[in-house]
Protein backbone atom coordinates (compact mmCIF):
# COMPACT_ATOMS: atom_id res chain seq x y z
CA UNK A 1 0.00 0.00 0.00
CA UNK A 2 1.46 3.41 -0.91
CA UNK A 3 1.73 5.86 1.30
CA UNK A 4 -0.85 8.70 1.17
CA UNK A 5 0.77 12.08 -0.03
CA UNK A 6 -0.05 15.27 1.12
CA UNK A 7 -2.26 17.73 -0.99
CA UNK A 8 0.96 20.40 -1.23
CA UNK A 9 3.38 17.52 -1.99
CA UNK A 10 0.73 16.57 -5.11
CA UNK A 11 0.26 20.10 -5.92
CA UNK A 12 3.98 20.81 -6.38
CA UNK A 13 4.78 17.83 -8.13
CA UNK A 14 2.03 18.10 -10.45
CA UNK A 15 2.03 21.99 -10.92
CA UNK A 16 3.77 22.98 -14.36
CA UNK A 17 4.29 26.73 -12.69
CA UNK A 18 6.81 25.02 -10.03
CA UNK A 19 9.63 26.35 -12.01
CA UNK A 20 8.34 29.69 -12.68
CA UNK A 21 7.31 30.19 -8.90
CA UNK A 22 10.87 29.22 -7.47
CA UNK A 23 12.30 31.54 -9.97
CA UNK A 24 10.10 34.27 -8.65
CA UNK A 25 11.31 34.31 -5.54
CA UNK A 26 14.80 34.40 -5.94
CA UNK A 27 16.06 37.55 -4.63
CA UNK A 28 18.22 39.32 -7.11
CA UNK A 29 21.47 38.88 -4.60
CA UNK A 30 20.77 35.19 -5.17
CA UNK A 31 20.82 36.16 -8.88
CA UNK A 32 24.18 38.03 -8.54
CA UNK A 33 25.48 35.08 -6.51
CA UNK A 34 24.73 32.66 -9.45
CA UNK A 35 26.13 35.33 -12.01
CA UNK A 36 29.47 35.52 -9.98
CA UNK A 37 29.77 31.92 -9.38
CA UNK A 38 29.44 30.91 -12.84
CA UNK A 39 31.70 33.97 -13.90
CA UNK A 40 34.39 32.40 -11.92
CA UNK A 41 34.26 29.09 -13.32
CA UNK A 42 33.75 29.33 -16.85
CA UNK A 43 33.17 32.93 -18.75
CA UNK A 44 31.84 30.99 -21.67
CA UNK A 45 29.63 27.98 -20.55
CA UNK A 46 27.31 26.27 -23.26
CA UNK A 47 24.23 28.71 -24.26
CA UNK A 48 21.54 26.90 -22.12
CA UNK A 49 23.29 26.74 -19.10
CA UNK A 50 24.52 30.68 -19.61
CA UNK A 51 20.36 31.13 -20.02
CA UNK A 52 19.49 29.96 -16.79
CA UNK A 53 22.23 31.83 -15.02
CA UNK A 54 21.07 34.73 -16.83
CA UNK A 55 17.50 35.11 -15.45
CA UNK A 56 17.72 39.00 -15.32
CA UNK A 57 18.38 39.44 -19.15
CA UNK A 58 16.24 36.48 -20.16
CA UNK A 59 13.33 36.51 -17.71
CA UNK A 60 10.61 37.21 -20.31
CA UNK A 61 11.90 34.63 -22.58
CA UNK A 62 9.06 31.87 -20.97
CA UNK A 63 6.08 31.39 -21.13
CA UNK A 64 3.15 30.90 -18.30
CA UNK A 65 3.19 27.32 -18.95
CA UNK A 66 7.01 26.49 -18.95
CA UNK A 67 9.60 27.91 -16.88
CA UNK A 68 12.60 30.13 -18.30
CA UNK A 69 14.83 27.25 -17.51
CA UNK A 70 13.05 25.04 -20.13
CA UNK A 71 12.22 28.11 -22.63
CA UNK A 72 15.66 28.79 -22.52
CA UNK A 73 17.19 25.40 -23.76
CA UNK A 74 14.58 24.93 -26.19
CA UNK A 75 15.23 27.41 -28.78
CA UNK A 76 14.25 26.24 -31.75
CA UNK A 77 10.24 26.71 -30.77
CA UNK A 78 9.12 29.33 -28.06
CA UNK A 79 7.06 31.68 -27.59
CA UNK A 80 6.56 34.16 -25.41
CA UNK A 81 3.76 36.56 -23.89
CA UNK A 82 5.88 38.73 -21.01
CA UNK A 83 2.93 40.40 -18.95
CA UNK A 84 1.24 37.05 -18.41
CA UNK A 85 3.72 36.02 -16.11
CA UNK A 86 5.66 38.91 -14.79
CA UNK A 87 5.61 40.47 -11.51
CA UNK A 88 3.13 42.95 -10.36
CA UNK A 89 5.94 45.85 -10.08
CA UNK A 90 7.45 44.84 -13.95
CA UNK A 91 4.02 44.50 -15.23
CA UNK A 92 2.96 48.03 -13.57
CA UNK A 93 6.24 49.50 -15.49
CA UNK A 94 5.40 48.05 -18.81
CA UNK A 95 1.74 49.70 -18.91
CA UNK A 96 3.79 52.77 -17.47
CA UNK A 97 5.69 52.98 -20.50
CA UNK A 98 3.04 51.58 -23.11
CA UNK A 99 4.61 48.50 -24.31
CA UNK A 100 3.57 44.69 -24.29
CA UNK A 101 5.72 42.29 -26.33
CA UNK A 102 6.15 38.68 -27.21
CA UNK A 103 9.38 36.65 -28.95
CA UNK A 104 9.15 33.82 -31.10
CA UNK A 105 12.66 31.97 -32.14
CA UNK A 106 13.32 29.17 -34.28
CA UNK A 107 15.78 27.34 -35.91
CA UNK A 108 14.39 26.30 -38.85
CA UNK A 109 16.04 23.62 -41.49
CA UNK A 110 19.34 25.04 -40.35
CA UNK A 111 21.51 22.31 -38.47
CA UNK A 112 22.03 24.71 -35.29
CA UNK A 113 20.25 27.70 -33.80
CA UNK A 114 22.48 31.81 -34.05
CA UNK A 115 19.28 33.44 -33.55
CA UNK A 116 19.17 35.06 -29.95
CA UNK A 117 16.78 37.70 -28.53
CA UNK A 118 16.63 39.91 -24.98
CA UNK A 119 13.79 41.82 -23.60
CA UNK A 120 14.11 44.16 -20.74
CA UNK A 121 12.53 46.51 -18.48
CA UNK A 122 14.74 49.10 -16.81
CA UNK A 123 13.16 51.12 -13.87
CA UNK A 124 16.70 53.20 -13.77
CA UNK A 125 17.55 56.76 -12.05
CA UNK A 126 16.85 58.79 -15.39
CA UNK A 127 13.98 57.50 -17.40
CA UNK A 128 12.28 54.11 -17.00
CA UNK A 129 12.58 52.49 -20.28
CA UNK A 130 12.33 48.71 -22.17
CA UNK A 131 14.92 47.50 -24.12
CA UNK A 132 14.47 44.72 -26.94
CA UNK A 133 17.11 43.09 -28.99
CA UNK A 134 17.10 40.43 -32.18
CA UNK A 135 20.93 39.05 -33.11
CA UNK A 136 21.28 37.20 -35.73
CA UNK A 137 24.81 35.15 -35.41
CA UNK A 138 26.89 33.94 -38.15
CA UNK A 139 30.07 31.35 -37.31
CA UNK A 140 28.49 30.20 -34.79
CA UNK A 141 25.90 31.72 -31.57
CA UNK A 142 29.02 33.04 -29.85
CA UNK A 143 28.77 36.64 -30.78
CA UNK A 144 24.31 36.89 -30.60
CA UNK A 145 24.52 35.12 -27.27
CA UNK A 146 27.05 37.42 -26.25
CA UNK A 147 25.36 40.86 -27.36
CA UNK A 148 22.29 39.43 -25.90
CA UNK A 149 23.98 39.08 -22.08
CA UNK A 150 26.07 42.38 -22.59
CA UNK A 151 25.02 44.67 -24.56
CA UNK A 152 21.95 46.53 -22.82
CA UNK A 153 24.19 46.76 -19.79
CA UNK A 154 26.93 48.25 -21.81
CA UNK A 155 24.69 50.89 -22.42
CA UNK A 156 23.12 51.69 -19.69
CA UNK A 157 26.70 51.83 -17.90
CA UNK A 158 28.00 54.17 -20.63
CA UNK A 159 29.39 57.64 -19.12
CA UNK A 160 27.09 59.22 -22.01
CA UNK A 161 23.82 57.30 -20.97
CA UNK A 162 21.16 58.78 -20.23
CA UNK A 163 22.27 60.50 -23.34
CA UNK A 164 20.50 57.35 -25.45
CA UNK A 165 21.71 57.92 -29.02
CA UNK A 166 25.38 58.17 -27.80
CA UNK A 167 25.20 55.81 -25.08
CA UNK A 168 23.62 53.11 -27.63
CA UNK A 169 27.01 54.12 -30.22
CA UNK A 170 28.92 53.56 -27.26
CA UNK A 171 27.57 50.30 -25.69
CA UNK A 172 27.36 48.67 -29.03
CA UNK A 173 31.77 49.46 -29.60
CA UNK A 174 31.65 48.18 -26.11
CA UNK A 175 30.40 44.95 -26.15
CA UNK A 176 32.57 44.70 -29.41
CA UNK A 177 35.24 45.33 -27.99
CA UNK A 178 34.85 42.76 -25.00
CA UNK A 179 33.82 40.29 -27.78
CA UNK A 180 37.39 40.74 -29.86
CA UNK A 181 39.12 40.83 -26.28
CA UNK A 182 37.56 37.52 -25.15
CA UNK A 183 38.06 36.03 -28.48
CA UNK A 184 41.77 36.36 -28.62
CA UNK A 185 42.48 35.63 -25.18
CA UNK A 186 43.35 32.56 -23.88
CA UNK A 187 40.42 31.68 -22.30
CA UNK A 188 38.54 32.28 -25.83
CA UNK A 189 37.99 29.43 -28.36
CA UNK A 190 39.16 29.33 -31.25
CA UNK A 191 36.05 28.73 -33.76
CA UNK A 192 35.18 32.45 -31.61
CA UNK A 193 37.25 34.09 -33.60
CA UNK A 194 35.10 33.45 -36.88
CA UNK A 195 31.60 34.48 -34.98
CA UNK A 196 29.84 37.32 -35.48
CA UNK A 197 26.24 38.76 -34.79
CA UNK A 198 24.05 41.33 -36.91
CA UNK A 199 21.97 43.17 -33.92
CA UNK A 200 19.33 45.48 -34.01
CA UNK A 201 17.67 47.25 -30.77
CA UNK A 202 14.50 49.07 -29.88
CA UNK A 203 14.77 51.28 -26.26
CA UNK A 204 11.33 52.83 -25.42
CA UNK A 205 10.19 55.50 -23.00
CA UNK A 206 7.28 56.64 -22.47
CA UNK A 207 7.87 59.43 -25.34
CA UNK A 208 10.58 58.00 -27.36
CA UNK A 209 11.87 55.27 -29.49
CA UNK A 210 15.43 54.65 -30.79
CA UNK A 211 16.93 52.16 -32.95
CA UNK A 212 20.56 51.19 -33.35
CA UNK A 213 21.58 48.76 -35.81
CA UNK A 214 24.15 46.49 -37.43
CA UNK A 215 24.19 44.32 -39.99
CA UNK A 216 20.64 43.39 -41.50
CA UNK A 217 18.58 42.98 -38.83
CA UNK A 218 15.52 45.42 -39.03
CA UNK A 219 13.28 47.30 -37.30
CA UNK A 220 9.77 48.10 -38.59
CA UNK A 221 7.43 51.09 -36.87
CA UNK A 222 3.46 49.89 -37.76
CA UNK A 223 0.87 52.70 -37.98
CA UNK A 224 -2.96 52.17 -37.21
CA UNK A 225 -3.74 54.36 -40.36
CA UNK A 226 -1.96 51.27 -42.35
CA UNK A 227 1.52 53.00 -43.14
CA UNK A 228 4.81 51.61 -42.06
CA UNK A 229 8.08 52.92 -41.39
CA UNK A 230 11.44 51.04 -41.93
CA UNK A 231 13.51 52.39 -38.95
CA UNK A 232 16.59 50.55 -39.92
CA UNK A 233 18.54 50.38 -43.01
CA UNK A 234 20.37 46.99 -43.82
CA UNK A 235 24.20 47.52 -43.70
CA UNK A 236 24.79 44.72 -46.82
CA UNK A 237 26.36 44.50 -49.66
CA UNK A 238 23.96 42.37 -51.32
CA UNK A 239 23.20 43.60 -54.77
CA UNK A 240 19.93 44.16 -55.96
CA UNK A 241 18.47 41.80 -58.66
CA UNK A 242 19.58 42.90 -62.02
CA UNK A 243 21.65 45.96 -60.89
CA UNK A 244 25.48 46.23 -60.06
CA UNK A 245 25.05 49.12 -57.08
CA UNK A 246 24.90 47.90 -54.18
CA UNK A 247 22.03 48.35 -51.77
CA UNK A 248 23.97 50.86 -49.64
CA UNK A 249 26.71 52.83 -51.40
CA UNK A 250 27.66 55.03 -48.96
CA UNK A 251 28.36 51.88 -46.66
CA UNK A 252 30.85 50.45 -50.08
CA UNK A 253 32.79 54.00 -50.44
CA UNK A 254 33.32 53.91 -46.91
CA UNK A 255 34.73 50.22 -46.88
CA UNK A 256 37.13 51.11 -49.73
CA UNK A 257 38.35 54.05 -47.62
CA UNK A 258 39.40 51.16 -45.13
CA UNK A 259 41.59 49.54 -47.67
CA UNK A 260 39.46 46.61 -47.94
CA UNK A 261 37.09 45.45 -50.96
CA UNK A 262 33.63 44.31 -52.18
CA UNK A 263 32.74 41.60 -54.69
CA UNK A 264 29.98 40.03 -55.62
CA UNK A 265 27.50 41.03 -52.47
CA UNK A 266 31.01 40.07 -50.40
CA UNK A 267 33.08 42.38 -47.66
CA UNK A 268 36.59 40.78 -48.41
CA UNK A 269 39.62 40.79 -46.14
CA UNK A 270 41.84 38.04 -47.31
CA UNK A 271 40.58 35.10 -47.42
CA UNK A 272 37.87 35.79 -45.50
CA UNK A 273 34.36 37.53 -46.87
CA UNK A 274 31.48 38.74 -45.53
CA UNK A 275 27.62 39.44 -47.12
CA UNK A 276 27.13 42.56 -44.57
CA UNK A 277 29.41 45.75 -44.21
CA UNK A 278 28.70 45.66 -40.15
CA UNK A 279 28.58 43.53 -37.21
CA UNK A 280 29.10 42.98 -33.70
CA UNK A 281 32.64 40.22 -33.81
CA UNK A 282 34.21 38.97 -36.80
CA UNK A 283 37.80 39.32 -36.12
CA UNK A 284 38.90 38.04 -39.12
CA UNK A 285 37.51 41.38 -41.27
CA UNK A 286 37.61 43.50 -38.65
CA UNK A 287 40.25 45.49 -40.41
CA UNK A 288 42.29 45.28 -43.61
CA UNK A 289 45.23 43.31 -44.08
CA UNK A 290 48.32 44.55 -42.64
CA UNK A 291 46.45 46.00 -39.61
CA UNK A 292 45.57 45.47 -36.51
CA UNK A 293 42.67 46.03 -35.17
CA UNK A 294 43.67 46.82 -31.70
CA UNK A 295 45.22 50.29 -32.73
CA UNK A 296 43.26 51.11 -35.48
CA UNK A 297 40.21 53.20 -34.50
CA UNK A 298 36.87 52.11 -34.97
CA UNK A 299 36.48 54.82 -38.12
CA UNK A 300 38.69 52.63 -39.81
CA UNK A 301 36.96 49.15 -39.21
CA UNK A 302 35.99 47.51 -42.27
CA UNK A 303 33.34 45.42 -40.44
CA UNK A 304 32.41 47.31 -37.93
CA UNK A 305 30.37 47.30 -35.18
CA UNK A 306 29.34 51.22 -35.09
CA UNK A 307 25.73 50.82 -34.78
CA UNK A 308 23.77 53.73 -36.84
CA UNK A 309 21.02 55.53 -34.59
CA UNK A 310 17.95 56.85 -34.63
CA UNK A 311 15.53 58.47 -32.40
CA UNK A 312 11.95 59.49 -32.45
CA UNK A 313 9.32 60.66 -30.52
CA UNK A 314 6.31 58.33 -29.86
CA UNK A 315 2.97 59.24 -31.55
CA UNK A 316 -0.34 58.37 -30.54
CA UNK A 317 -0.82 56.78 -34.42
CA UNK A 318 2.07 54.26 -33.59
CA UNK A 319 0.01 50.79 -33.15
CA UNK A 320 3.95 48.32 -32.55
CA UNK A 321 7.58 47.96 -34.05
CA UNK A 322 8.55 44.45 -35.23
CA UNK A 323 12.19 43.53 -34.79
CA UNK A 324 13.33 40.61 -36.83
CA UNK A 325 16.61 38.25 -38.42
CA UNK A 326 16.69 37.95 -42.07
CA UNK A 327 14.91 34.71 -41.34
CA UNK A 328 11.35 36.99 -42.22
CA UNK A 329 12.85 40.08 -43.73
CA UNK A 330 15.61 40.15 -46.59
CA UNK A 331 14.93 38.21 -49.48
CA UNK A 332 11.81 36.10 -47.58
CA UNK A 333 9.33 39.28 -46.96
CA UNK A 334 9.00 42.70 -47.77
CA UNK A 335 8.53 45.62 -44.98
CA UNK A 336 4.58 45.60 -46.71
CA UNK A 337 3.91 42.12 -46.27
CA UNK A 338 5.58 42.15 -42.41
CA UNK A 339 3.14 44.99 -41.28
CA UNK A 340 0.32 43.89 -43.00
CA UNK A 341 0.00 40.40 -41.33
CA UNK A 342 1.06 42.08 -38.28
CA UNK A 343 -1.55 44.85 -38.24
CA UNK A 344 -4.08 42.11 -39.38
CA UNK A 345 -3.07 39.87 -36.10
CA UNK A 346 -3.44 42.41 -33.88
CA UNK A 347 -6.29 44.23 -34.76
CA UNK A 348 -8.14 40.84 -34.57
CA UNK A 349 -7.12 39.80 -31.42
CA UNK A 350 -7.12 43.20 -29.89
CA UNK A 351 -7.89 43.34 -26.53
CA UNK A 352 -6.59 39.53 -26.05
CA UNK A 353 -3.49 39.00 -23.62
CA UNK A 354 -1.64 36.93 -26.70
CA UNK A 355 -2.49 39.29 -29.48
CA UNK A 356 1.86 39.78 -29.90
CA UNK A 357 1.83 36.57 -29.41
CA UNK A 358 0.04 35.69 -32.12
CA UNK A 359 1.28 37.99 -34.32
CA UNK A 360 4.82 36.68 -33.72
CA UNK A 361 3.75 33.01 -34.22
CA UNK A 362 1.90 34.19 -37.60
CA UNK A 363 5.18 35.85 -39.03
CA UNK A 364 7.27 33.06 -38.53
CA UNK A 365 4.67 30.48 -39.76
CA UNK A 366 4.09 32.55 -42.95
CA UNK A 367 8.00 33.05 -43.27
CA UNK A 368 8.77 29.42 -43.26
CA UNK A 369 5.33 27.84 -44.73
CA UNK A 370 5.01 30.66 -47.56
CA UNK A 371 8.19 31.99 -48.28
CA UNK A 372 10.33 29.18 -47.60
CA UNK A 373 12.24 30.54 -45.61
CA UNK A 374 15.49 28.33 -44.84
CA UNK A 375 17.10 30.78 -42.02
CA UNK A 376 16.94 30.79 -38.36
CA UNK A 377 13.87 33.22 -37.51
CA UNK A 378 14.13 35.75 -34.21
CA UNK A 379 11.17 37.47 -33.91
CA UNK A 380 9.88 40.10 -31.09
CA UNK A 381 6.44 42.12 -32.01
CA UNK A 382 6.59 45.56 -29.54
CA UNK A 383 3.03 46.92 -29.17
CA UNK A 384 2.68 50.67 -28.14
CA UNK A 385 -0.07 51.50 -25.90
CA UNK A 386 -0.48 55.30 -24.98
CA UNK A 387 1.72 55.80 -21.87
CA UNK A 388 0.23 56.68 -18.92
CA UNK A 389 2.38 59.89 -18.87
CA UNK A 390 1.93 62.50 -21.85
CA UNK A 391 3.17 61.65 -25.29
CA UNK A 392 3.89 64.00 -27.88
CA UNK A 393 1.75 63.79 -31.05
CA UNK A 394 4.25 64.60 -33.38
CA UNK A 395 6.52 62.21 -35.00
CA UNK A 396 9.58 63.58 -36.43
CA UNK A 397 12.84 62.28 -36.75
CA UNK A 398 15.20 64.23 -33.82
CA UNK A 399 17.98 65.98 -35.54
CA UNK A 400 20.41 64.07 -33.19
CA UNK A 401 19.39 60.87 -34.71
CA UNK A 402 19.90 61.69 -38.12
CA UNK A 403 23.58 62.66 -36.80
CA UNK A 404 25.96 59.93 -38.48
CA UNK A 405 29.61 59.18 -36.92
CA UNK A 406 30.83 61.60 -40.18
CA UNK A 407 28.61 64.31 -40.09
CA UNK A 408 29.85 66.24 -37.22
CA UNK A 409 32.72 69.03 -38.25
CA UNK A 410 36.04 68.52 -36.54
CA UNK A 411 34.94 72.25 -34.79
CA UNK A 412 32.12 70.49 -32.34
CA UNK A 413 33.65 66.97 -32.27
CA UNK A 414 31.41 65.27 -29.76
CA UNK A 415 33.11 62.74 -26.35
CA UNK A 416 32.02 59.67 -28.47
CA UNK A 417 34.12 61.18 -31.45
CA UNK A 418 37.11 61.67 -29.67
CA UNK A 419 36.69 57.08 -28.83
CA UNK A 420 35.92 56.44 -31.98
CA UNK A 421 39.12 58.14 -33.95
CA UNK A 422 41.10 56.71 -31.12
CA UNK A 423 43.18 53.53 -31.30
CA UNK A 424 40.34 51.06 -30.50
CA UNK A 425 41.76 49.34 -27.56
CA UNK A 426 42.62 52.63 -26.25
CA UNK A 427 39.34 53.79 -26.00
CA UNK A 428 38.05 50.13 -25.19
CA UNK A 429 40.74 48.26 -23.32
CA UNK A 430 40.52 44.25 -21.88
CA UNK A 431 38.64 44.20 -19.00
CA UNK A 432 38.16 41.08 -17.09
CA UNK A 433 34.06 41.79 -15.28
CA UNK A 434 32.08 42.17 -18.64
CA UNK A 435 29.97 39.05 -17.76
CA UNK A 436 29.52 40.52 -14.16
CA UNK A 437 26.15 42.86 -13.80
CA UNK A 438 26.89 44.21 -10.60
CA UNK A 439 27.03 47.91 -10.92
CA UNK A 440 28.96 48.69 -9.11
CA UNK A 441 32.32 46.62 -10.57
CA UNK A 442 31.27 47.21 -13.97
CA UNK A 443 34.32 49.42 -15.20
CA UNK A 444 34.53 52.59 -16.78
CA UNK A 445 36.82 54.20 -19.58
CA UNK A 446 37.32 58.17 -18.35
CA UNK A 447 36.10 60.46 -21.10
CA UNK A 448 38.47 61.78 -23.28
CA UNK A 449 38.53 65.07 -24.17
CA UNK A 450 39.45 66.90 -27.73
CA UNK A 451 42.34 68.06 -28.34
CA UNK A 452 42.82 70.64 -30.93
CA UNK A 453 45.90 69.31 -32.30
CA UNK A 454 47.14 67.85 -35.74
CA UNK A 455 47.35 64.23 -36.35
CA UNK A 456 45.13 61.40 -34.90
CA UNK A 457 46.63 62.10 -31.18
CA UNK A 458 44.48 65.13 -31.21
CA UNK A 459 41.83 62.76 -29.96
CA UNK A 460 43.35 61.31 -27.38
CA UNK A 461 43.67 62.67 -23.56
CA UNK A 462 47.06 63.48 -22.09
CA UNK A 463 48.52 60.16 -20.56
CA UNK A 464 47.56 58.37 -23.85
CA UNK A 465 49.13 61.04 -26.09
CA UNK A 466 52.49 60.33 -23.91
CA UNK A 467 51.94 56.82 -24.55
CA UNK A 468 55.65 55.70 -26.78
CA UNK A 469 53.97 52.96 -28.56
CA UNK A 470 51.32 55.62 -29.51
CA UNK A 471 54.17 58.03 -30.83
CA UNK A 472 55.93 55.73 -32.87
CA UNK A 473 52.57 54.35 -34.40
CA UNK A 474 52.68 57.59 -35.69
CA UNK A 475 55.74 58.38 -36.32
CA UNK A 476 55.56 55.75 -38.68
CA UNK A 477 52.59 56.53 -40.14
CA UNK A 478 54.09 60.05 -41.22
CA UNK A 479 56.85 58.13 -43.02
CA UNK A 480 55.19 55.91 -44.78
Amino acid sequence: MEAPTSPLLHAISHSSHALTALAACLTPSSYKRSRDGAFETSSFEPASKRMELTPCCYTPIGSPKAGTEHMATTPAVSCVTPLANCRLGSTNLAREIGVRWSTVLRQGPRSNMEDTAVSKLCNDQFEPHAFFGVFDGHGGADASEFCAENLHENVVQSQHYPDVVTALKDGFLQTDADFLNYVTSSRGRCKAADAGSAAVTLMVTASHLAVAYVGDCRALLIKHNGDHVELSNDHTAELHEGCNMPIRPDEAARVSRTGASMDHGYVNVGDDSLPMTRAVGDLRLKVAKGHDWRWAPATQQVVTALPEVRKFARSADDLCVVLASDGVFGNVMTSAQVASITRRVLKQFCGCEEAEQKAAAELADCAYKQHQSSDNIGIIVVALDPPQCHVELNHQLSQESMASTESFPPSILLPIESKIHAPFFKAYPPRQNYRNCDKENVLHVPCLRTIRAPGPLAYLPPDLRDDKELQDLEDDDDMQ
